[in-house]
Parts: C-alpha cells; structure tokens; sequence
C-alpha cells in the first residue's frame, strides 16, 4: 500500500505529525503510519508504548478544527493585501473592529484573528485572503446554474477566488443575473423589489460557505429555477442534531470556526446560532415561502421559492 491523500509513512514520530492527525480527524479520515519509511517498509519504532500513551492525551488537549491546521508553504505575503483592505473596512463599519486597526499589516491582522501558530498561517488565513485556494484545497469554489427543468441547464457560472471574494461575486450574480427584481419609484428614488429577500440569500451562502466540509472536493452548488434557489453544500450537521435542532434555538458550532469567526468580525453576520431563524423571519416578511431546510449524509440543502409571484413573471 502506497501513500495518498489519506494514507502518510512516517519512520519516526514528530510533534508536527499532531495537526495531520487533527487534518485528518476533522476530514474524511485517514492513517499515519509511524515506524515506516517513504517506500512502506517497517523501519520499528524504539519508543512505541510511551507514544501509545502520549500521543492521544496530546490530541485530546490540542481540540483542532480543519480550518486551523497550518499550511507550512504559504506566508503573509503571499495573500491579497485588497482582501484584507475590505476586511478592515466592513470590519470598522460594523463597529467589530477597531477604526485604529485600518494601518495594521496583513500579518497584524491575522494575528489578531489567531490565525498565526509560530511562523506558520492557518487553513483559514488561506481560504479567506490567498487569491487562490484551490491551489491547497480542492473544490473550494461556487457553482451556479440556471435550470428550465432539472435536467435542462439554461447557463451557469463559476466563482473562484478566496472566500470573501466569493461570497461577494455570488451575491452579484444571484441579484442581476439568477433573479429579477420589480421596479418602482418613491418619488424620484428608485426602488428594487428583489424575488428573495438579498439578505436571506446571503444568510443561506455564508451558512453553506462557513459550514462546509473542504475535505470533500465538492464545490458549493445554487441551482436557480424560476420558482426556487437550492443551495447545497458537501458537510454534515454535527453529531446527534437534526434539522429541527437547527430551526429551534440552539448553540453555534460552525464546522470551520475561524472562517466563521473572521465572518463575524467583518460584520458579513450579526450573531451565532440565529441564522436559520432570521432566514425564516426575512421571507415571511417578503410574504414567500419560508425556506426549507434538509440533510442527509453529508448532502445539506437549503431551498427558497417565491412562491412564484405574478409580479415577477
């Protein structure tokens, strides 16, 4: 057995070795070997009922998420420094930030979002301002398509780059090209009545983006239809919940709480563990269809309809 994404050979045991562990335990899974070289043959392991012992005492204590472990070839200057210009900005305008913070260095602010372990920056520092994340996780984009039927694809479009871009790219094309929008005039204002409230919409995307599974190659997927958006991400709920937990008060525990933390800190979201009610709240006030909610492995959908108002056909 040769090594893979999921299978590594290690001859001997190295602390560092504790956040593939924790990679690994918070993906799909997968096995080190220590006590082997690179080609697969046993080169024993001198020390092996001390580490039998240490070692899971030490994973019980570190409590790693996926979006925490390090990624050792990427630095500060390697990311976006106009990601971290419109982290500030919204970070400052939704008063979660401090404005004495707009000067800090990218390194700076990564610091402040304890993204940094010793000289080396997290998964999250990575997906949320390198210009391109798919060079390191695979999938980490969003796909959307217009269907007539759900086997007729009308048009479609990608979105690549790190998260917030994606977010914001997304949220741009759902509102001027997926959906329609009414328009009217208070005197000389013009004002656009969106099929779906936008906020709601943006609630259900930072949601798949901020609890999706990247161990999976999958990107997010919006299918847009002219009754109904689904959204769907790869990644299941935690363990014991049900989709009704999730529309009843309860507590947040995002699947990449950095991601979802830096998300807070910019203001994209106004508080933890609601968002599911706020989508129900904005629809009802639109007068559609509350949005339905729906997981079965790792297959999480959200669905809106517009309950398909004449006004906008």
């Amino acid at each position: 057995m040769s090594e893979s994404q999921n299978i590594e050979y290690k001859s001997s045991w190295h602390e560092d070795y504790l956040d593939w562990i924790c990679g690994f335990a918070n993906a799909q899974g997968g096995k080190i070997y220590i006590g082997k070289n690179d080609s697969g043959n046993v080169v024993g392991v001198a020390d092996y009922k001390d580490l039998t012992e240490k070692i899971p005492d030490k994973l019980e204590r570190l409590g790693k998420k996926w979006d925490s472990v390090p990624v050792p070839t990427v630095r500060a200057e390697d990311l976006k420094s106009d990601t971290f210009t419109f982290f500030k900005e919204k970070g400052i305008k939704s008063g979660r930030i401090d404005a004495d913070c707009r000067n800090d260095t990218p390194l700076q602010v990564l610091e402040n979002l304890k993204f940094v372990n010793g000289d080396k920056l997290s998964r999250a520092a990575v997906m949320l301002f390198h210009p391109d994340p798919e060079k390191f996780v695979s999938g980490a984009y969003i796909k959307i398509g217009f269907f007539r039927t759900d086997s007729d694809l009308l048009f479609q479009d990608e979105i690549h780059g790190n998260l917030f871009e994606q977010v914001e790219k997304t949220m741009d094309l759902l509102l001027t090209k997926y959906t329609r929008a009414l328009i009217s005039y208070e005197g000389l204002t013009r004002v656009e009545t969106y099929e779906y409230p936008k906020d709601a919409l943006r609630e259900a995307l930072l949601n798949a983006v901020a609890h999706k599974d990247y161990s999976g190659p999958y990107p997010i997927q919006i299918s847009v239809y002219a009754d109904k958006i689904m959204i769907w991400n790869y990644g299941r709920l935690p363990e014991n919940w049900t989709v009704e937990d999730l529309l009843d008060k309860h507590s947040s525990q995002p699947r990449n709480p950095d991601i979802a933390t830096a998300f807070f800190r910019s203001g994209y979201v106004e508080s933890w563990g609601r968002g599911m009610d706020k989508m129900r709240n904005l629809c009802v006030e639109a007068k559609i269809p509350a949005p339905r909610f729906s997981c079965k492995g790792n297959d999480f959908w959200a669905i809106f309809s517009n309950g398909i108002h004449g006004k906008f056909i």
